[in-house]
């Protein structure tokens, strides 16, 4: 009953506010166009077109009573934006409806483009000779030109562009100048305010330039998003010295840029976040989060979370200090987890407790991460599977982990590449203990051609054991949105035959993934992949049977990264096929 309450109420507020779009608006039609689309039109005037989604709605355009004697200025205006200089605009409105008649006329042509510049921009300039000129994206242009030398580094470019329109020929001719001066470099960063229980230490760890680096706007943003993912600031700016800066934000005649940085407190410190979802793998999941964000001051955070579901159950806490520790204008951060956490697999259940802290450097493209990890592990079979060892297993490690990189975004790359490489020894500390090295090896590639994105990226492992047993569940396994997306997450154990494999991992690994991206609609992409998936029991043993996967997914881009859902099948038998959903990036 709550449920058909709510439905009913909800489309109640839809026909509620039709008939008020229809009782202060008018329903408008564009007649006569015959170059730029309808929907062109409409959004000039502000006008929404029913979304495909929005069912219960007309096919009508509606426009708001009190616009209507601004059609006609408006028109003009977008019409000689649009090049279109001598278009007829008629406007006329009826009982119950506004008639928008365009006649656009012959419009003006780019007849030469001419660029004189020390620095190769003609990529940046979209016109071509004989296509229709816009002026919108003249002055576009003229932006996009300005921030790519900002970002570049040359912040004393001298640029002119001009435009000249001969109406009686219906023709345009394009002048760029450019002069990109000599590089800039960043000078000493001042910051200006803050709060008073953060200290400037932790505010310039997170700098991504050093003082005599070349300047680039680019660094200012990613420093700017470095500071704002601390969770400790308002509001703030990364920004050249005021008084180096003139009317226009363009820095004036210098190589060297000062900077400053202003920085307010936040309110709000507690956030809380409940949340309860379904998994075809672990079935109903309950979620409980809770982070203390600038705990005890210097922007540390403490963060508490909790996992139930039927077969896998986990409480954790975490303590995160920023620029603990300073050498030499490096900084280091410092993370510490204790956690709890049981899962039933296929063949045995695992409880493990758990300890590591880390030091990590963060220099941009580099990522370095030193630390030690405790683990008490205790296996126990469900299954009578001989190859499982059951038992505690005590391990004491020292791990690292290295990170190159060089995509052009992280949230959403186009071009670009990363690698990383993870290790961990297992402390051979008292007789019978664990003794292992782990290696994991990974590198993407991506490369936008047009609008067709192709992303490809290789993973590598293999477990060393040197003396004692590595537990079960230290093993490799396979299975999800990372790796292999006709399966489950770790659906995948040591591989006998393309389409089977064991409950028990293995001691190598390696997997391949390739996708295509290609836009759909707006921010809604499509996408086709293909995996392939090799884990041999044996260490260092790389030839053996894989399981190769292939399918489609959609993914619609947000500012937090894409939403990604996947529809996967083994190519040897598509009975077997997993579906997977993912926030975030994975190439």
């Amino acid at each position: 009953m709550k449920l058909y309450i709510a439905i009913s109420i909800l489309l109640t507020s839809f026909a509620f506010s039709d008939v008020n779009m229809s009782k202060d608006s008018k329903v408008l039609l564009v007649e006569g166009n015959k170059i730029l689309e309808k929907s062109e039109y409409l959004d000039a005037l502000g006008v929404k077109e029913k979304s495909w989604f929005q069912f219960w709605k007309d096919d009508k355009n509606y426009i708001p009573i009190k616009t209507i004697p601004t059609i006609s200025d408006t028109m003009r205006d977008f019409m000689d934006s649009k090049g279109f200089y001598d278009a007829k605009i008629k406007v006329k409105p009826i009982v119950d409806r506004v008639i928008l008649n365009i006649d656009e006329g012959k419009p003006v042509i780019i007849s030469d483009i001419e660029i004189n510049s020390d620095h190769n921009i003609s990529n940046i300039i979209k016109f071509e000779q004989g296509s229709r000129f816009e002026a919108t994206k003249f002055v576009d242009i003229k932006q996009n030109i300005k921030e790519e030398l900002m970002k570049r580094g040359y912040c004393n470019y001298d640029l002119d562009t001009k435009a000249f329109v001969d109406l009686v020929k219906r023709s345009v001719s394009l002048k760029y100048k450019l002069s990109r001066g000599k590089l800039c470099h960043f000078a000493e960063t001042r910051i200006v305010t803050k709060p008073e229980n953060i200290s400037q230490k932790v505010i310039l760890s997170r700098l991504q330039y050093r003082k005599g680096d070349v300047f680039s706007t680019e660094r200012i943003n990613e420093t700017f998003d470095a500071l704002n993912s601390l969770d400790a600031f308002g509001s703030g700016t990364v920004s050249p010295k005021e008084n180096e800066t003139d009317d226009e934000g363009s820095i004036k005649h210098s190589q060297i840029v000062p900077m400053e940085i202003s920085l307010s407190s936040k309110e709000k410190f507690n956030v809380f976040k409940g949340g309860v979802g379904y998994d075809t793998a672990l079935g109903v999941r309950l979620q409980l989060y809770y982070e203390r964000r600038n705990f005890m001051g210097d922007a540390r955070k403490l963060t508490s979370k909790l996992h139930y579901a039927k077969k896998s159950k986990y409480a954790e806490m975490t303590l995160f200090s920023p620029a603990l520790i300073e050498l030499n204008g490096d900084y280091f951060d410092f993370y510490t987890e204790l956690g709890f956490s049981h899962n039933i697999y296929d063949a045995y259940d695992d409880n493990k407790g758990y300890w590591r802290s880390k030091l990590t450097y963060d220099r941009g493209d580099i990522t370095v991460d030193l630390g030690m990890g405790l683990e008490n592990i205790d296996i126990k079979k469900t299954e009578v599977y001989p190859s499982i060892i059951e038992g505690n297993f005590l391990l004491l490690y020292p791990f690292a982990n290295f990170v190159y990189d060089g995509r052009d975004s992280k949230i959403n790359p186009k071009n670009g590449y990363y690698f990383s490489a993870y290790t961990e020894y297992g402390l051979d500390y008292k007789p019978g203990a664990s003794s292992y090295y782990k290696f994991l090896l990974e590198g993407r590639l991506i490369k936008t051609l047009g609008d067709l994105t192709l992303s490809a990226v290789g993973k590598a492992g293999v477990i060393d054991e040197l003396s004692g047993v590595v537990p079960a569940s230290k093993l490799f396994y396979a299975g999800g949105s990372y790796n292999n997306r006709a399966y489950g997450e770790r659906d995948i154990g040591h591989i006998t035959s393309p389409v089977l494999s064991s409950a028990l991992g293995g001691k190598t690994w390696l997997n391949l993934s390739f996708e295509a991206n290609y836009p759909i609609y707006d921010k809604l992409f499509g996408a086709i992949f293909f995996d392939s998936t090799m884990i041999n029991k044996e260490d260092y043993d790389f030839k053996g049977e894989t399981i190769n996967s292939t399918g489609i997914g959609i993914r619609y881009l947000t500012p937090i990264g894409p939403i990604k859902l996947d529809i996967g099948a083994n190519i040897e038998d598509i009975d077997q096929y997993g579906i997977s959903f993912q926030i975030g990036q994975s190439f």
